[in-house]
C-alpha cells in the first residue's frame, strides 16, 4: 500500500483530539455566541414530566398565570389587546365594563381562585388579555396571513404549535371565555371576528 498514489486511499483514519476543560461549563473554544438547536421555550421542563397539562407557551386564566416561562406570550397578549381595541373602534373601558358585569360568573369558572390572589380588576384584565389573544388566534386560523406573520415575527413559527396545544388541552381547565356566551359578553357586538379584522 505504501507504493500507491496518496489519492487512492481516501479512507485514512485520522483521530483529532480536542482538549476540553470541564470547569464551570467553560469551553476554551466557546466564546459565548451560539445558535440554539431548539428555542428555549421548547426546551424547558415544568413541574414534572407527568404534568402534561402544564402549558408550554401560553396560559389562559389564573391557574398558570405568572409563570416566568410563559412571559413571552404574556407580553404578546398586550400587543393583541392593543390591536383588538384599535380595530374595534371602541374604548377599552367598554370591554372592561362588560367583563365586570359577570366577574362573579367568571371567577366561579375557576376552582380555588381566591380574591386575595386576583382581585376583580386583575381578573378582568387577565380575561380581557386572554380573550383578545384568543380572538387574535382565531383570525389566524381563519386564514389571516398578516396576523400569522405578525405572530411568527414576535413569537416564532414553532410557537404556533405550542399555543395550539395549550389551548386545545383536553382538561376541564378551559378558559372562561371559551364559552360562546362569555365571549359575546367580552365582545359586545357578538361578532368577534369582524371586530378584529
Amino acid at each position: 500500500m505504501e507504493d500507491q498514489h496518496p489519492s487512492a486511499n481516501n479512507t485514512r483514519d485520522v483521530e483529532c483530539k480536542i482538549p476540553v476543560t470541564e470547569d464551570e461549563g467553560h469551553h476554551q473554544y466557546f466564546d459565548g455566541r451560539r445558535i440554539p438547536k431548539v428555542p428555549q421555550y421548547m426546551r424547558f421542563k415544568k413541574h414534572n414530566e407527568e404534568d402534561y397539562y402544564t402549558p408550554k407557551m401560553v396560559s389562559f386564566g389564573p391557574y398558570y398565570h405568572g409563570l416566568p416561562e410563559l412571559g413571552m406570550a404574556e407580553e404578546f397578549k398586550h400587543k393583541a389587546l392593543t390591536m383588538f381595541v384599535s380595530s374595534s373602534g371602541k374604548d377599552k373601558k367598554l370591554f372592561y365594563s362588560q367583563i365586570f358585569k359577570v366577574i362573579g360568573q367568571i371567577r366561579n369558572c375557576y376552582i380555588g381562585v381566591s380574591r386575595d390572589a386576583y382581585d376583580d380588576g386583575a381578573l378582568a384584565e387577565m380575561i380581557l388579555l386572554d380573550a383578545s389573544f384568543a380572538i387574535y388566534l382565531m383570525t389566524i386560523s381563519l386564514g389571516d396571513e398578516e396576523k400569522y406573520l405578525h405572530f411568527c415575527k414576535h413569537l416564532g413559527m414553532a410557537a404556533m404549535s405550542l399555543v395550539s396545544r395549550d389551548i386545545n388541552n383536553r382538561v376541564p381547565r378551559k378558559p372562561a371565555f371559551s364559552n360562546p356566551q362569555m365571549l359575546a359578553i367580552v365582545v359586545p357586538s357578538g361578532d368577534a371576528m369582524s371586530t378584529f379584522s
